[in-house]
């Protein structure tokens, strides 16, 4: 096994980089020892959270999250091996041919002689029956080096008992390896070597020299005159410049290493940061005279870390102590830049997080179990308590604060669980969940393509909580090559979806769709499921991209304040990735779709004009979504910041000036005829209405206006929710939610 992960350590020097992209390709290559293979998918586009293989042996599809596949075929023979990315848009598979056999052709074998001074030569003796076309060199210290050629030298800096791997591999895909322990007896290690880093505005030097024994001196020259004899000494340049640092070691060996540091000034590069505290809910804050949009990555000394645009956060801490708060960014011409500080935390208020995760029991019985993710801190004596809710009459108060809990129903059925958290003092807060029990029903459906069936499709079943509105993922299957697709549920509410779907016959694409055929999933039917259900078919979206143009449309998405998933906070400002994002038209129908990269980064390119919604599609949280009107072929719309809150995933971006003061009022609201709008506080007047539904889709409603007042009739749209926008004569703009009600 060991010799396995050593080989995929190794081809993953061959994978090509990962291209975000809002088209992708499906690909995978393969390297096998008779039975034995290991695939590797090399698929370019966005990373999927899972792949399907089909190796051929009648097994049909597997899911991986892994890039690597280790198979061992039974028989000899030819398979037909097949890769499918649910990610992919312009072709969901690719398929090659395997020859699998008994015998493996490569041999493997080498030779080496050892020095004294931890210095080996190694020959390379492998042959095969066609052409070897590459080979690496595992040393056994955690190296591992690409084969040349016939021979490679290597020093080992350690004395230690080594087991060096040579690893063949021929031009028809097929590898061996060989493997022999080495007992090297090397000199003790003796260098001088050393980093620098920028914190705080000063240069940090560590020294990182090697040597015997206890004791050695030190000459630093920090190449402006001046020199010092600390082991890790710090220092402030007063010019601009270049400055070429050395090290002298004194020891059980003379030793002297060098290094170019970079000082661009005095300031350019200085960031500070500072916290203060009460109780233990401290304020961090930094300052940074880069004046350089970053990412910073902080770590606050409790074991707890984040990432986040923003210079001001909070941070609650556990316990009392004192933390060193450190604070890590990248800037183009400083480089890698830090600042760290001391915060004393004196005192602690009790802290309370109620959170949980249950399960029914794996029979068909009515037991449910019950994980505790909760967090409790009290101070002094003062006790703590768990108390669970079954949501069927009976109770359970725990003072012990268990991890686990167990509950049997007398009937089957749907069940609220609450768990509330609480001490003697004031700490205490409350979740809940619902969960079914009982038997598991057969839930079945077809998934359509126009009038196609779509074969090997994923479908997702999330449970619905009737109390938040929030979704919690629950199950996951494949439709067969008729485009039928079953599962077992148990009792609940659920909301069913399909993934992304490719018609390799029409050529066309087809996005995630809800069962009632919706793209959002606050317009998806929600399913009762008491019994069997049948018949719950679904019709996939087809998706038509946008023509080829010079526009683009581009932002980020990060985590707001306060916002728990899984029970877990998420630092505010942090990242989101692989966030799905559509691109839709005026007429509310998607023409582009991509995910956002590792920094919350997302892109539309090639965008013509006219006017566009960027919806951003998170089960279980409400969209607010902005309105975008490009002028020309040409045109730009960057800077859009989605923001993911605790229920809600929101927008912010217009292509006209916001006024902070800025506001109306809007009544009835709901209406079902005409809306009366007041502009507050504005020196301005009202110069035009923009009304759009959920999806961006815009409508033409009559309004009249005077100055600073407006009258809308909205007794033409339907029922439902939409976005009313008010745009004042000085081209500030504001919006505002309107629901449409039927009398």
């Amino acid at each position: 096994m060991k010799k396995t992960l050593n080989l995929l350590l190794f081809l993953c020097l061959l994978l090509p980089d990962v291209v975000w992209s809002q088209a992708c390709q499906p690909n995978f290559d393969y390297y096998k020892r008779g039975k034995d293979v290991v695939f590797y998918n090399n698929s370019t586009g966005p990373i999927s959270p899972w792949y399907l293989w089909n190796f051929g042996e009648g097994g049909g599809w597997e899911f991986a999250q892994e890039d690597y596949v280790i198979k061992s075929y039974t028989n000899p023979g030819t398979y037909l091996v097949c890769l499918r990315d649910s990610f992919c848009t312009n072709s969901q598979l690719f398929c090659d041919s395997v020859q699998i056999s008994n015998s493996i052709p490569v041999f493997a074998d080498f030779s080496y002689t050892l020095e004294s001074t931890g210095k080996i030569t190694l020959y390379n003796d492998a042959t095969s029956s066609s052409a070897i076309t590459h080979h690496y060199w595992d040393l056994g210290d955690g190296v591992a080096l690409d084969g040349e050629g016939d021979s490679l030298v290597y020093n080992y800096k350690q004395s230690g008992t080594y087991t060096v791997c040579l690893y063949a591999f021929d031009a028809q895909k097929n590898y061996n390896y060989q493997c022999s322990s080495v007992v090297v007896i090397a000199p003790d290690p003796c260098y001088a070597a050393f980093s620098a880093t920028i914190a705080n505005g000063e240069y940090y030097f560590l020294n990182q020299s090697v040597f015997s024994g206890d004791s050695a001196t030190w000459l630093w020259d920090f190449g402006d005159s001046t020199t010092s004899n600390l082991s890790n000494p710090k220092h402030t340049y007063a010019n601009p410049g270049n400055y070429n640092v050395s090290l002298t070691l004194n020891g059980p060996c003379t030793s002297t290493y060098s290094a170019p540091v970079f000082f661009p000034g005095p300031g350019i590069c200085d960031m500070s940061v500072n916290g203060t505290a009460i109780m233990q809910r401290a304020t961090i804050t930094i300052t940074d005279s880069t004046n350089f949009p970053s990412i910073y990555y902080i770590e606050f000394g409790d074991g707890q870390t984040t990432s986040t645009t923003e210079k001001t956060i909070e941070h609650i801490y556990p316990d009392t102590g004192n933390y060193v708060i450190l604070v890590h960014t990248y800037h183009p011409i400083c480089g890698e830049v830090y600042a760290f500080n001391y915060l004393r935390i004196n005192s602690v208020e009790p802290i309370c997080r109620s959170g949980f995760f249950a399960y029914p029991g794996d029979t068909d019985g009515n037991k449910v179990f019950v994980y505790s993710d909760s967090r409790i801190v009290s101070n002094g004596n003062n006790k703590s308590y768990i108390t669970l809710n079954w949501g069927d009459g009976n109770f359970e108060i725990d003072s012990l604060n268990k991890m686990y809990y167990e509950h049997e129903y007398d009937s089957a059925g749907i069940y609220t669980i609450t768990m509330i958290v609480s001490n003697q003092v004031n700490c205490a807060d409350t979740s809940f969940k619902s969960v079914g029990v009982g038997p598991a029903y057969l839930v079945s459906g077809i998934v359509k393509q126009g009038n196609n069936r779509a074969a090997y499709n994923i479908v997702n079943a999330y449970m619905f909580e009737p109390q938040s509105g929030m979704l919690s993922y629950s199950f996951t299957t494949l439709t067969n090559d008729t485009g039928y697709y079953e599962m077992f549920l148990r009792k609940g509410y659920y909301i069913i979806q399909t993934d992304f779907a490719f018609d390799p016959s029409l050529q066309e694409f087809y996005l995630p769709t809800y069962y009632g055929d919706k793209l959002n999933w606050t317009g998806s039917d929600v399913l009762t499921i008491i019994g069997n259900r049948s018949n719950l078919d679904i019709n996939q979206i087809a998706f038509n991209p946008i023509n080829q143009n010079g526009g683009k449309i581009s932002g980020s998405a990060v985590f707001g304040k306060n916002v728990k998933l899984d029970g877990q906070a998420i630092p505010a400002g942090k990242p989101a990735e692989k966030m799905l994002i559509f691109l839709l038209d005026g007429n509310g129908k998607p023409v582009a779709f991509t995910h956002t990269d590792h920094s919350g980064g997302f892109e539309f390119s090639n965008v013509g004009s006219g006017n566009f919604t960027v919806w951003a599609e998170m089960p279980g949280k409400m969209t607010v979504p902005p309105y975008i009107s490009l002028a020309n072929n040409t045109s730009t719309a960057e800077n859009i910041k989605i923001i993911i809150g605790q229920n809600s995933v929101t927008a912010l971006f217009d292509t006209k000036p916001t006024v902070e003061n800025l506001n109306f009022e809007m009544y009835p609201n709901p209406s079902a005829g005409k809306v009366s709008l007041q502009l507050v506080n504005a020196g301005s007047d009202i110069e035009s209405i923009e009304v759009y539904d959920l999806l961006g889709k815009q409508f033409s409603l009559e309004f009249t206006a005077d100055k600073n007042a407006a009258s809308l009739d909205v007794s033409s749209l339907n029922e439902g929710m939409y976005f009313v926008k008010v745009i004042d004569s000085n081209g500030a703009s504001i919006s505002k939610k309107l629901m449409k009600s039927a009398n």
